[in-house]
């Protein structure tokens, strides 16, 4: 699917990857994207996998290999679970964000 994105469609799920990240460990909060905000390819049932790296070094990752979501939904959830559940590394804490650097990996 990643072929049909258009390179700001990817950035679009960076952006809210990054809300997403930002809220939940900033204001313990879940957002959730509401689908009909966006456009219709990231409305579409879709996967990803999203990766935190720090430094350039990895510090966190989930991903879904399921189609049972809108695209967006899916990147903001499985951004939210790699900034806070991810079982290799602890939650990311608020003083890291800065220093994030957000992959969104399409299937």
């Amino acid at each position: 699917m990643s072929a049909h994105l258009a390179a700001a469609d990817l950035e679009t799920l960076r952006e809210v990857a990054t809300i997403a990240i930002h809220r939940a460990v900033s204001e313990w909060r879940t957002w959730r994207p509401d689908p009909d905000d966006y456009p219709a390819q990231l409305r579409a049932p879709g996967a990803a996998f999203v990766t935190l790296r720090r430094g350039g070094r990895l510090r966190g990752c989930i991903g879904t290999l399921d189609f049972d979501e809108p695209l967006v939904a899916c990147v903001a959830a499985r951004a939210r679970a790699a900034a806070l559940h991810d079982p290799r590394f602890q939650a990311v804490k608020r003083d890291e964000l800065d220093d994030l650097t957000v992959e969104i990996s399409v299937l």
